[in-house]
């Protein structure tokens, strides 16, 4: 068995993080705005009300092909990783099939 010093103990647990998805085991990905995101591919759902009605939601967007191949949420800035959280657990429960993914701001 391979031991690692002490030091190499936060490093260790953070590559689990590295492969794409994070808590909630959404998959994530670095965005390209200064806001928190969460987006649906192929979204096929019963009902989104109470998702975009959400007070940290400061955009929601469906795509006009049909059936539609994306939603987006664009949360309001000041806005945490928590509300993404909550955001895709709410579209998580509307689905009846599609990928989530979480959008971080951009650095």
């Amino acid at each position: 068995m391979r031991r690692f010093p002490l030091a190499f103990l936060p490093l260790i647990l953070l590559l689990p993080g590295c492969s794409g998805s994070f808590a909630g085991g959404y998959d994530r990905v670095v965005g390209e705005s200064d806001a928190w995101g969460v987006s649906v591919a192929d979204p096929r759902v019963d009902s989104l009300g109470e998702c975009h009605d959400d007070p940290s939601v400061e955009t929601a967007a469906l795509s006009t092909d049909l059936p539609s191949s994306a939603y987006g949420l664009r949360l309001v800035p000041g806005s945490t990783e928590t509300d993404a959280l909550r955001l895709a657990d709410c579209l998580a429960d509307a689905r009846t099939s599609d990928t989530i993914t979480i959008s971080s701001p951009a650095q």
